[in-house]
């Protein structure tokens, strides 16, 4: 039986051993500073980086700094489907797709923050309003575990943009050194749209219809009779506790930026039901919405949250929230209409400026007919 000798043996061992952990830990990490798989550290190689994964909240901070830029969708994933380079031509711009999943306000101002220390005068600004700004408890919701939510790329100070060393961040550094060599390529956008959806190709109605009604057959809306009432006081005392925050974004744009409230087109059936207490939430929710904007320059607040040819239609959807592809590349052209001043189309409602007043032509909200290439890019 062989017996090793404490005497050295043991000893060289562990000294081996030691020496090898602290190799392995300076060697991971250095291979993190040097490949920079956020783009975030200041000395690392200017390489032409990329996002790699899902994790929007690592990688999105870069694209928000990125100079390609010069406009930005910020939202949830009711938005994440707006094409950049379908809103591009149309806007003269070049957009960048900040939504992020299920963000709150707090995370989108987060995103918006970076993007206009940036960009201190961006173009144009489409901000998806959806349930996150109407119901109050996803105010609040802010993840702070830093393997999801990484507070240290948000923040402005630039001395602790150094990535934790975990395996979560070893696994980012390794998928972008396949990227930077040419190994592999991704889904993911570098103007951060990705089509998250599966493809159309293996749309299925009925399983559709199942998210949606909860059953495969469509279920008919019944309004609340008789209708729910509230009082005038009650509705007063109503929180929005998310426009506060909007409000807060809003402001830090400059006038000359064209801001664009869109509402976001939910399947006819996930509609308040007429009648009903959440009909009358939803009312006051909009009509704060048009008061916060309609004093505003270059600002318009366009409703898809309505019946419509959209809306009633079960194909359009994968979910009572999320709308297909090609509902998608159809609201880039109607936002356009929208943002010009055509509010004759039975797919939205243009709240601000209302209906009845004068349009706001494109001389006026600061977007001229397309005539130029697409910028940017996919």
């Amino acid at each position: 039986m062989f017996i090793f000798s404490f005497d050295g043996g043991w000893k060289t061992f562990f000294r081996m051993f030691v020496f090898l952990l602290v190799g392995l830990f300076i060697g991971g990490y250095a291979f993190i500073l040097v490949v920079d798989p956020y783009d975030s550290i200041p000395f690392s190689p200017d390489w032409d980086r990329t996002t790699v994964d899902r994790d929007q909240p690592f990688f999105y901070p870069s694209l928000a700094r990125s100079a390609r830029f010069d406009s930005a969708i910020i939202g949830t994933s009711t938005v994440r489907l707006l094409r950049p380079d379908d809103l591009n031509e149309r806007f003269q711009c070049r957009f960048v797709n900040l939504a992020m999943n299920a963000a709150s306000l707090l995370k989108q101002e987060a995103i918006l923050d970076i993007f206009l220390r940036h960009h201190p005068k961006p173009k144009v600004i489409i901000f998806g309003i959806d349930h996150v700004n109407f119901e109050e408890k996803n105010y609040q919701q802010r993840i702070e575990d830093s393997k999801l939510w990484p507070e240290w790329l948000y923040d402005q100070n630039p001395y602790n943009n150094f990535p934790p060393y975990r395996f979560h961040t070893l696994k980012h550094a390794w998928r972008q050194l396949l990227y930077l060599s040419g190994l592999k390529t991704y889904q993911y956008g570098r103007d951060g749209y990705t089509d998250f959806t599966k493809p159309m190709d293996e749309y299925d109605l009925n399983r559709a219809r199942v998210k949606i009604y909860g059953m495969h057959d469509p279920k008919p809306i019944k309004a609340v009779v008789p209708p729910v009432t509230m009082s005038s006081q009650a509705i007063r005392e109503l929180r929005f506790p998310s426009l506060v925050v909007l409000e807060r974004m809003l402001d830090k744009l400059p006038p000359e930026t064209v801001k664009i409230l869109f509402v976001t087109p939910f399947h006819h059936h996930a509609q308040p039901v007429p009648g009903s207490e959440k009909e009358i939430l939803w009312g006051e929710f909009l009509r704060r919405l048009v008061a916060l904007a309609k004093n505003r320059l270059r600002t318009c607040v366009l409703n898809f949250n309505i019946p419509s040819p959209i809306t009633m239609e079960d194909s359009h959807y994968w979910d009572p929230g999320h709308y297909t592809v090609v509902v998608a590349a159809r609201l880039a052209a109607l936002i356009e209409e929208g943002a010009k001043g055509d509010t004759a189309n039975a797919n939205f409602v243009r709240l601000v400026p209302k209906n009845d007043s004068r349009p706001l032509g494109s001389d006026q909200i600061g977007i001229t007919a397309p005539n130029v290439s697409k910028g940017g890019e996919g």
